[in-house]
């Protein structure tokens, strides 16, 4: 991927809410915290696993909500966004449904 676009890949860790600002990028790949705090999961990925890679939020979706408002400032006409929690979630989230991405 990075050869058809001049070798040029930044990856940036950084709050969604401010980052790029004024930058439009051809592709944006996350993958945000989905899971709601409350949930139990499995030993092996609970002692593992940082919380905040985990846990995103009282119903798991605001921090990929984040990602999906984000979209359209951070793209260029064209591009593409990719969020597996996204994928996810709008199969059963009704915010999700009318998303242009």
């Amino acid at each position: 991927m990075s050869k058809a676009n001049d070798g040029q890949v930044r990856i940036i860790h950084e709050d969604i809410s401010s980052a790029l600002t004024g930058v439009k990028a051809d592709i944006v790949v996350a993958n945000p915290p989905y899971i709601p705090n409350n949930q139990s999961l499995p030993q092996d990925v609970e002692l593992f696993e940082p919380h905040f890679a985990l846990f995103g939020g009282p119903t798991g979706m605001e921090i990929p909500t984040k990602f999906i408002a984000a979209g359209s400032r951070l793209l260029k006409s064209g591009g593409l966004f990719f969020d597996g929690a996204w994928r996810r979630a709008r199969r059963s989230d009704s915010r999700f449904t009318g998303s242009r991405f």
